[in-house]
């Protein structure tokens, strides 16, 4: 590898395509320097140094692994911090994105794979240049290394700024609502009803949206008291589905939550589960078509619990709905920031599964192997 260190680093995991075949479909790709392996192990190092600069699997490999293996794999590459990209083979080259990690690159559902890497050594290069001459490459990763702090102290600025804006916003929202409800008391016109009822519904999503910004800054700047217990998590997410029924009458979307064979028992603390639940379905249900149907399963083992929620008619392009639930901005959709951080006190995290021809998956996984 010494010999291409000013080449972008792209390891391809695959345990059905040969080397020779992916060697005469790349031979163009000159700007690239690449690995081959049937597991991911043999580069361990070389990924966890972030000595490789793109990571492409095909999900035949994946597949074969034991299934309760699948989640652990795919969040070891979204904890390594390198744009990853799962991949199904169509024909010849031509490729289908499955789904990706740690990148806010959009590629189209098919195309070849030869152009998603050029596209990724695109998007990652800086467009920076001195005397006309484009910055090395080592250089564009010091810098990198050494924005890490200043990034830190922003984000860290950010979540104070938000939470003091909608403290203040919260505050105002509670003062209007309620002559909202005496004058609506007061007001005896049927035909007012439905208006009303619309500025009661807008209210209190503006009254949560706010609290889960001030929740979220709070638990990023480490102001929040967590308070843990064991509890079913089934329960929780019942709870969550009561608290969102208006809205599911609204859309005409029915929403399953399937009992689960064993107990589902998690240490945690119940308010934090229940807002991030909350969140992560709210935005679900947002993202599913009228007349759709959500279903929610729990399954679990010695090491972990998962809870999958699956959608199976939904309003956006697939694509669209990895770069919602991907993102790892601090101005992401403020109820997926606040659930991230709600799962990770809890040692847990989401991932978003497209492989079905229809609906999506959003699994949510929990290690119970040691409490606090």
């Amino acid at each position: 590898m010494s010999n291409n260190e000013n080449a972008i680093q792209v390891l391809i995991i695959d345990s059905e395509v040969s080397i020779s075949e992916y060697k005469k479909i790349l031979k163009d790709v000159t700007q690239c320097h690449f690995l081959y392996s049937e597991n991911y192990l043999q580069y361990a190092n070389l990924i966890k140094q972030k000595r490789v600069d793109v990571i492409l699997i095909n999900v035949k490999y994946l597949s074969e692994q034991q299934p309760k293996e699948l989640n652990n794999i795919k969040k070891q590459f979204k904890d390594f911090g390198i744009p990853t990209f799962f991949f199904r083979l169509k024909s010849g080259q031509e490729i289908i994105i499955d789904s990706i990690l740690n990148t806010s690159i959009v590629p189209p559902d098919s195309l070849l794979i030869s152009d998603l890497i050029l596209k990724t050594i695109n998007h990652d290069v800086n467009e920076e240049t001195i005397d006309d001459l484009p910055l090395k490459q080592k250089n564009r990763k010091e810098d990198k290394i050494s924005n890490i702090a200043d990034s830190n102290e922003v984000n860290q600025q950010k979540a104070i700024f938000i939470r003091n804006i909608t403290y203040e916003i919260r505050t105002l929202l509670n003062n209007i609502s309620a002559p909202v409800q005496l004058i609506k008391e007061k007001v005896d016109d049927p035909e007012l009803v439905p208006f009303f009822g619309i500025i009661d519904t807008t209210l209190s999503k503006l009254v949560e949206f706010t609290f889960k910004a001030t929740l979220s800054s709070d638990l990023k700047l480490g102001n929040y008291p967590i308070r843990k217990t064991f509890l079913n998590l089934d329960e929780i997410v019942r709870f969550s589905v009561l608290e969102l029924t208006e809205f599911l009458e609204l859309e005409k979307i029915k929403l399953v939550v399937n009992t689960p064979e064993s107990k589902v028992s998690l240490y945690g603390d119940k308010d934090l589960l229940f807002h991030g639940f909350n969140a992560i379905l709210d935005k679900i249900i947002n993202i599913t078509k009228e007349n759709g149907e959500i279903q929610i399963d729990f399954s679990s083992d010695s090491e972990k619990i998962d809870c999958k929620i699956f959608s199976n008619n939904i309003s956006y392009p697939k694509q669209d709905i990895l770069e919602i639930f991907n993102s790892i901005s601090i101005e992401q959709e403020i109820g997926l920031a606040l659930a991230k951080n709600v799962l990770s006190i809890h040692q847990g995290s989401y991932w978003v599964d497209l492989t079905k021809e229809t609906g999506i998956t959003i699994g949510i996984s929990f290690k119970i192997n040691d409490y606090e």
